[in-house]
């Protein structure tokens, strides 16, 4: 039996006629454009010869619109990365425009697949290395070494210990969300333009002497900070316990007497405590 209604066919129920129901004529509608938009995907991404195996025909409509977007996504990112010409040449990550730019797609391929550096590494996918050396504040020429423990630290510090025990657990892959990470640190760095301005400025050798010599003379000056306060105080101990070692000499004002205040009394600043056991010693001596 023919799941669609055989009714009248004037022109209050031509519908129920054609379709099973009255929802039926919007989803054909909604399908003859899902139909209409993959065939645009393939043709703007030049998509016909790259389907695969895959008969694109026996797809449900919108399930040829999700698999064409998705081929027409990696064919953007192939075609971004690998694009030739100024865009990449010369240091062209100290241009923010174009840094912000390959980080997006790195978090838009991270969405999918988590990206691991070892594969980068491997597969010398050096821009996409290059992005995220240098939201750490790396030196493209850094290793692979240099850049996972960087990526460590940062997750470890602007992240979550979650997140840098996912890192660790296989092939050191980044989420997206370990990106935005990097991203934050990268935007909070003030050190950014001056690291820039070293990488210009000077060759590989002098740069790290310079960095050396800075960082040893801001921990030098944060370590003379924290022993100041430490130095006055031992100075003032140190005075304090000449002028006990004098009067137990006899050098001071009370010769053995104050010596021995000192020891029954402590340290007393107050002269009316001194003065009351001063007086009561006298008075006793009297006595006896």
């Amino acid at each position: 039996m023919s799941p669609f209604h055989i009714g009248p066919t004037n022109r209050y129920t031509r519908f129920m006629v054609i379709f099973p129901s009255p929802a039926a004529p919007r989803q054909y509608l909604q399908e003859q454009k899902d139909r209409v938009a993959a065939q645009a995907v393939i043709k703007e991404y030049n998509l016909s010869g790259k389907m695969g195996p895959v008969n694109i025909n026996s797809l449900s409509p919108q399930k040829q619109v999700a698999y064409v977007c998705e081929l027409a996504e990696t064919e953007a990112a192939k075609q971004y990365w690998n694009q030739t010409g100024e865009y990449f040449s010369g240091c062209w990550w100290q241009d923010e425009k174009k840094l912000r730019e390959a980080s997006r797609m790195l978090k838009k391929a991270a969405k999918n697949k988590p990206i691991s550096l070892n594969d980068l590494a491997e597969n010398e996918q050096t821009r996409q290395m290059e992005t995220i050396q240098a939201l750490v504040s790396l030196k493209p020429q850094d290793n692979l070494a240099q850049t996972i423990n960087s990526v460590e630290d940062i997750l470890g510090s602007y992240g979550s210990k979650e997140q840098v025990a996912a890192f660790d657990e296989y092939r050191h892959r980044l989420t997206k969300k370990d990106i935005e990470v990097l991203e934050k640190f990268h935007n909070n760095n003030d050190y950014v333009g001056m690291n820039y301005w070293l990488d210009n400025k000077l060759d590989a050798g002098w740069r790290d002497i310079l960095s050396g010599m800075y960082i040893l003379t801001m921990a030098k000056l944060y370590q003379w900070g924290a022993e100041t306060p430490k130095t006055k105080g031992n100075k003032g101990n140190a005075a304090k316990e000449d002028a006990v070692k004098k009067n137990d000499a006899g050098e001071g004002a009370g010769g053995a007497g104050s010596s021995i205040r000192d020891k029954l009394l402590g340290e007393v600043e107050n002269p009316k405590l001194i003065y009351q056991w001063t007086t009561i010693t006298v008075r006793r001596s009297e006595n006896g």
